[in-house]
């Protein structure tokens, strides 16, 4: 089963530090059991968009849809881990439980998380950590699959699916 790792360091959304940002983005994700990322377009509030809506309008505000996001929707499976890494509290371990939707609520667009997944967090972090998951974080894309198998057995005994 798939390994994932995901920043959670939006650089969009409402006015503020990179880390306020952050911050609020890390918490809105703890609070609500998701995580996401951003690349907005423009939705009503009372709007589903499904995929294909989001492309279209997507492409029409970016001139592409984002390479981290598109994984989100078609990559990333119920039930894969993710990890990522906070600011203040260190590294936690997610499982994802639903599928990809757009959440234009102006809460999370301030947040830069619009483009969403359901998840079930692991209860605490956990300093169990993965040495490539760690590496993972250094750079590159907003989302990236983690290829090690030892990181895979490892998170996967963490939290047995």
């Amino acid at each position: 089963m798939p390994l994932w790792r995901l920043h959670l360091m939006p650089t969009g959304g409402a006015v503020g530090s990179r880390e306020d940002k952050a911050l609020r983005a890390q918490e809105l994700c703890r609070a609500h059991s998701v995580l996401g990322m951003g690349w907005s377009v423009d939705a009503d509030l009372d709007e589903n968009l499904l995929w294909d809506e989001y492309q279209e309008r997507s492409i029409n505000r970016y001139e592409e849809v984002n390479g981290s996001v598109r994984r989100w929707n078609e990559d990333v499976e119920t039930n894969d881990l993710v990890w990522i890494k906070t600011i203040r509290e260190g590294y936690f371990l997610a499982r994802v439980t639903d599928d990809w939707y757009y959440n234009p609520n102006p809460v999370f667009r301030d947040a830069d998380i619009v483009n969403v997944r359901g998840v079930e967090f692991f209860a605490d972090n956990t300093n169990d950590v993965p040495n490539s998951v760690v590496q993972a974080f250094r750079g590159g894309h907003t989302l990236q699959r983690v290829r090690d198998p030892e990181a895979i057995d490892l998170s996967h005994a963490l939290w047995p699916v």
